[in-house]
């Protein structure tokens, strides 16, 4: 039996305020696979952006429940949230079957139109259709289904009251706080060592706390949604700085399995990788900019509004 981390009242106020949450979050996933669905019906099977905002809302509730329920374990979302998270990985592969597909264009924009990069845009080509079929079987999954019909049954447990702004307070610095800590341990971490690992653990960590800095903003200020830019703006310099690895790693392994294609893969390879590199150089200025407003700086601001 799990143990509250916050007092009855407290609790009930956190459980009200993540009903609302999860209700706008179901909406927005429900929303966003209706567009997918009408145009799987419509014959439009290649529609990044719709699946881009399914996959967020998943990404995004995730990450919320994740981070609020370590503010009172006595919620008990573990098993919601790694549904959440298996349900997510088809999207995040597709993400990344996109990425490659790009980056390879780009790159045999710069080497000419030749044989070989002809025969690597129809393999990209092909693993992002197989991400795609991927995401089609998952919409019509048990495993999908079930996961949307939780998230609804356990929202309808929760207390449904509304409580105003100024009892929410304690919980969203709170929430903040511990979130702040996590990627101040994970960017300490980079900065020693600013191998790929621990720069994908800053950005992870950076998007958790942008959602979740996101979902307390309208309490906490301003500063809040501040805050969340320059988080958004680390994560998104992270992401581009991950996308050129998981770009020289594939090439990489094309040139394996197909050697004819070796000496194109092991250039386009190196360049995604001086890519990678440059932004490695460069990450602790764009850490710089989240670092200065500490989240103190919320609680600070909304304190002096409601005197």
């Amino acid at each position: 039996m799990t143990t509250s981390n916050v007092g009855s009242e407290e609790g009930d106020i956190l459980g009200a305020f993540l009903r609302d949450l999860l209700e706008n979050a179901a909406k927005e996933i429900a929303g966003a696979e209706a567009i997918v669905r009408v145009n799987r019906r419509e014959g439009v099977g290649d529609d990044p952006e719709s699946i881009r905002k399914l996959r967020l809302s998943f990404r995004r509730v995730q990450y919320q429940l994740e981070t609020i329920s370590k503010i009172d374990r006595s919620l008990q979302t573990a098993t919601l949230v790694l549904q959440l998270h298996e349900c997510g990985k088809p999207f995040g592969k597709l993400r990344d079957a996109e990425i490659l597909e790009a980056r390879l264009a780009k790159a045999l924009n710069i080497h000419g139109d030749t044989t070989e990069g002809r025969h690597m845009k129809e393999l990209a080509a092909d693993a992002r259709r197989n991400k795609q079929l991927a995401i089609d079987e998952l919409l019509d999954s048990l495993a999908y289904q079930r996961v949307v019909t939780e998230l609804d049954d356990y929202r309808s447990t929760l207390p449904a009251s509304i409580e105003p702004p100024l009892a929410l307070r304690p919980i969203a610095q709170r929430a903040i706080t511990n979130s702040w800590r996590r990627l101040g341990k994970d960017a300490k971490k980079a900065r020693r060592d600013s191998s790929d690992p621990r720069l994908h653990a800053v950005r992870i960590s950076a998007k958790r706390m942008m959602y979740v800095t996101q979902a307390f903003a309208h309490i906490l200020g301003p500063t809040a949604d501040e805050l969340a830019g320059r988080l958004d703006t680390l994560q998104h310099f992270l992401g581009t700085q991950h996308d050129h690895v998981i770009a020289a790693e594939w090439f990489n392994q094309v040139g394996h399995l197909h050697p004819e294609l070796v000496a194109l893969t092991k250039k386009i390879s190196s360049e995604e990788r001086q890519r990678a590199h440059h932004r490695v150089k460069r990450w602790r200025h764009v850490w710089k900019s989240v670092k200065n407003l500490h989240p103190r700086r919320m609680y600070d601001s909304t304190s002096s509004a409601s005197s």
